[in-house]
């Protein structure tokens, strides 16, 4: 009986595990769902939101691509102007804001990446870095747009307005949700990039970027696609 539990309890543990990774996606979000009721401040559940939104968009260059990039905190900055300009100049409605915050930060992503594709290796990382820092003095002197060194104040949602659903972003908990419902589509569209043959790709870079060139890929192209979309992801954080 002893020989028996001992050798069933591995195939339960492997079955649990493939299970598990079979569906991690359904996983990650039921995890998710009941994260804040185990945190003490639902606050802190939202930043942890927040921040592993930021960690996912840039875990596909750096994890996926084998890219190190300095300058991926320029994208979550221009996301987060980009969506508070929006709303305090041009009085945007929310559902508009955020996502003219993350076109900003993909465009931001696009020129970046343009500059700094051509460097490989610390180069390439010190390259994102300057550039990351030209960003943010633009920014710091666009003082009318951005409110300079004062930062940008104003930027109000008081109440979300979804049809049927009234709620309001001042409850902790209702703001952990609707945040968890971007970052819900997020890790689905991460998890569909790293599934299809672009992502083999990407990894295929990452273990060896000279075999890949030499099999056709286009390795530069394919960087600073990789590069965009890890901006869209971290504005999006933003």
């Amino acid at each position: 009986m002893r020989v028996t539990s001992t050798k069933s309890s591995p195939n339960l543990f492997t079955r649990i595990a493939e299970i598990i990774g079979r569906y991690r996606v359904l996983a990650v979000l039921v995890v998710l769902l009941i994260f804040p009721f185990v945190l003490p401040y639902q606050a802190l559940a939202a930043n942890i939101l927040i921040y592993g939104l930021f960690a996912l968009g840039f875990n596909l260059v750096f994890g996926y691509a084998g890219v190190l990039s300095f300058g991926h905190a320029a994208f979550f900055g221009i996301g987060a102007y980009g969506t508070g300009i929006a709303i305090v100049h041009f009085a945007a409605p929310w559902y508009l804001a955020i996502p003219l915050g993350v076109v900003a930060a993909g465009v931001t992503a696009m020129i970046m990446g343009a500059l700094a594709i051509r460097t490989r290796g610390i180069y390439f990382a010190m390259v994102t870095l300057a550039l990351a820092q030209c960003v943010y003095y633009i920014v710091y002197q666009l003082d009318g747009w951005s409110g300079g060194e004062d930062g940008l104040t104003g930027v109000t949602v008081r109440q979300v307005d979804l049809g049927l659903m009234h709620f309001s972003l001042f409850n902790p908990t209702a703001k952990y949700f609707f945040i968890l419902a971007f970052v819900a589509v997020a890790i689905y569209v991460f998890s569909r990039i790293l599934a299809s043959p672009f992502g083999a790709v990407l990894e295929a870079i990452r273990e060896n970027e000279d075999r890949a060139r030499a099999c056709g890929f286009d390795v530069r192209l394919t960087k600073w696609i990789a590069f965009v979309i890890s901006g869209l992801f971290c504005g999006l954080a933003g």
